[in-house]
């Protein structure tokens, strides 16, 4: 997706932003040394050093001690990590500087301050700022060597044992959810001596031909005309091309897409289940969409995320739904073609929330509000940023649901403090949950498994290890900003057909009733779908969770 155009409010935001920092941060204000302190422990490099490496690949005399550490391979590495430069269409200096303002954006400094620092004790929140700002604004972009070279410092003190610490929780805690995984208890389900094989396999498309209808005039007036473009996927008989009205009504499921994404970051999935009998309704959340971050980007709005999103998403669902039933008694197009008495959700990440929200979890804004006073540390689950996000909303308590909601898909959702335990326990329909174990953006144990536990059943745990919160994304979805392989982490394919599949066996045997598909519901069909380098998991139950206190202790927000 293109940036819109920046107008009066991109020159308010370069104006305030680069008046006040840029024109108060000279240019000989520059980093000369990095500190690289442990504890009493300290090394100190010149800063001309580590440019020269970055620029000419050339080891200076301060640097070979360093440099004899490691083979060739791992210096051209470091070299290459030097000169990366940040995506352009997110690191322009008023994206940048508009982002380092938001509440996200303030929260990174704080934690960043920790361990990039202006003195030994003193965060270097508001110089990480100048510098990066700074850097956006210089022809060559964000490079370490030009935010090295704009620290408005004469010393870096990075903070290593701060920064080890860190590290090493994040790597317990994804160690402590793969031993949490592997221990669980897969018992025989439905089927258990079955050959899937000799099944039809809901990894390939079904039957139906699936057609688009683009919906761009829905339009919510109750709630300052909110819009909300919708594409449908709608399943068309093979027998009955020529006249797709006399096609006999399909169930409805919608999508929920995450923050920052849009219509096309499940378009796999819509068509895949659309294949399928049914039809597939994929709306904008205009609050929280990817054109909501290119507002951002473009100092447009001034917070990735507003309260109220957390509202109006449910609300976003129960509209669609609303006029999607009166349109098939009015729209030729849809006239007859859609029963939308019981519903299924799929949500990723936000969506997750979402779907989860309209399922009948409640909002526990009370405990939330508690938690978020405590300043949970988002080095270790970024998602409680989102979450705490909603701490000013009023009220104790809040409930969104909807009763023709039947079963729910959730990928990656956030759910710790937004819902807690007693939130999610007052879900009344089937949930299926997806995670990853390598999920850093919405930890696993914390943010799935543990509150999965709570979920009455009938639930379903599926459990990619290897799997991160982008790996069931499409990939040739929109956007503003592309996530690199290595983010989106190992075998995207076939996370993709794995929940391709089981969601089409999920709403098969909740929305659709269909008990035929139930034997798809198993630790065995899990089984025969799973191959390296992702192996599946499926469980009914929640993984055994006793632990010592240092261990709950890096599962929480």
């Amino acid at each position: 997706m293109n940036l819109p155009d920046f107008a009066r409010r991109k020159l308010v935001v370069f104006g305030t932003c680069l008046s006040s920092l840029l024109g108060v941060v000279a240019p000989a204000q520059a980093a000369e040394q990095v500190v690289f302190a442990y504890g009493a422990l300290s090394r100190t490099l010149p800063v001309r050093a580590i440019e020269t490496y970055a620029r000419e690949g050339k080891i200076t005399p301060e640097l070979s001690s360093y440099a004899g550490l490691l083979n060739s391979g791992q210096l051209e590495q470091v070299r290459s990590a030097l000169n990366a430069v940040a995506p352009s269409e997110v690191a322009n200096v008023v994206a940048v500087a508009q982002f380092l303002y938001t509440p996200e954006g303030e929260a990174f400094l704080a934690r960043a301050g920790e361990v990039v620092r202006t003195g030994p004790k003193r965060s270097g929140a508001l110089a990480i700022r100048g510098a990066l700002i700074r850097a956006a604004a210089d022809p060559e972009g964000i490079t370490l060597v030009n935010f090295l070279r704009y620290f408005p410092t004469p010393r870096v003190y990075i903070d290593v044992r701060q920064g080890v610490e860190v590290a090493q929780r994040i790597q317990r805690l994804l160690q402590r959810t793969r031993q949490v995984v592997s221990q669980a208890s897969a018992p025989s389900g439905d089927g258990a001596g079955l050959d899937f094989s000799q099944l039809p396999d809901l990894q390939k498309p079904g039957p139906f031909l699936v057609d688009r209808y683009v919906l761009e005039d829905l339009v919510d007036a109750s709630r300052n005309n909110r819009p909300l473009p919708t594409d449908l996927y709608l399943p068309r008989w093979v027998t009955l091309a020529a006249n797709p009205a006399a096609d006999p009504p399909s169930p409805l499921l919608v999508i929920s897409h995450g923050l920052g994404e849009d219509r096309t970051s499940f378009r796999y999935l819509a068509v895949h289940l659309a294949s399928y009998g049914y039809t597939v309704a994929v709306l904008e959340h205009p609050g929280s969409s990817s054109q909501r971050i290119a507002d951002l980007l473009a100092g447009q709005v001034t917070a990735v995320v507003d309260p109220q999103e957390f509202i109006d998403r449910p609300k976003d669902v129960s509209f669609v739904l609303d006029e999607l039933s009166r349109r098939a008694q009015t729209d030729p197009q849809l006239r007859g073609r859609i029963r939308s008495e019981r519903v299924g959700i799929f949500g990723h990440s936000f969506g997750g929330y979402t779907a989860l929200a309209l399922a009948g979890a409640e909002l526990e804004l009370a405990s939330l509000q508690a938690a978020c006073a405590n300043r949970p540390d988002p080095s270790l689950n970024p998602s409680v940023v989102l979450q705490c996000r909603a701490a000013s909303l009023s009220g104790d308590r809040l409930n969104l649901s909807d009763p023709r909601v039947q079963g729910v898909v959730v990928a990656n959702p956030v759910t710790s403090l937004i819902f807690g335990r007693r939130g999610m326990a007052q879900v009344k329909v089937p949930v299926m949950v997806v995670s990853g174990t390598n999920d850093t953006v919405a930890p696993a144990l914390s943010e799935q498994i543990e509150p999965f536990a709570a979920l009455p059943p009938p639930k379903y745990l599926i459990t990619l290890t290897g799997g991160t919160h982008f790996s069931t994304d499409d990939p040739g979805a929109g956007g503003v900003i592309k996530l690199p392989e290595a983010i989106i982490g190992p075998a995207p394919e076939l996370a993709r057909q794995y929940v391709s599949a089981l969601s089409v066996a999920f709403f098969n045997t909740t929305v659709a009733q269909d008990p035929d598909f139930a034997v798809y519901l198993s630790s065995e069909y899990a089984q025969a779908l799973s191959r390296a380098p992702l192996p599946l998991q499926l469980n009914l139950e929640a993984p055994p969770l006793q632990r010592s206190r240092a261990e709950a202790d890096l599962s929480r927000p």
